[in-house]
């Protein structure tokens, strides 16, 4: 006997017609925009970069997916050119991640690796951990707690 496996699903309030928004710039970021809707601004997909004790963080904001991973690769590839660099990927101020962020993130460390670096990966998300382990990419990647540990584990690389 055959089995039926019903789904019931609600629209998503991501879905939900909007009211009117504008796409803006965001001043110091890279790849994205932002969607303005009245006095409030929210980052759809980009990141930012910055040095931080000798390693380049690299910050994944807002919405991960298809269309921030196609703004993104770009500014990930810039972020990632250095040779010999620890490369601190932070995914805390993330709200969604897909498997094209799972796509960016091997694209990112398969460049470190390529440079002779060293790529460290921020991730405290319950929902973000399932999606690396339904990729099986956590032996690829050791998902660390917070960005303090992922720095003070790249200093003691670098001294020693």
């Amino acid at each position: 006997m055959g089995h039926t496996l019903a789904v019931c699903c609600r629209p998503s309030p991501r879905w939900r017609k909007a009211p009117r928004t504008r796409h803006i710039g965001l001043p110091g970021s890279l790849g994205g925009t932002a969607v303005q809707q009245g006095d409030s601004t929210w980052p759809i997909g980009y990141i930012r970069t910055q040095q931080v004790s000798g390693a380049t963080v690299i910050e994944f904001h807002g919405e991960i997916d298809i269309a921030a991973a196609q703004q993104i690769l770009p500014n990930l590839d810039a972020a990632t050119a250095a040779p010999s660099q620890t490369v601190v990927i932070d995914l805390t101020p993330t709200e969604f991640f897909d498997a094209y962020g799972l796509r960016l993130l091997c694209h990112a460390e398969r460049r470190v690796k390529e440079r002779g670096g060293w790529l460290l990966l921020v991730c405290p998300h319950p929902m973000i951990l399932r999606v690396l382990r339904a990729g099986r990419l956590i032996g690829r990647f050791t998902p660390l707690a917070t960005r303090e540990e992922a720095l003070i584990l790249s200093d003691s690389e670098a001294t020693g």
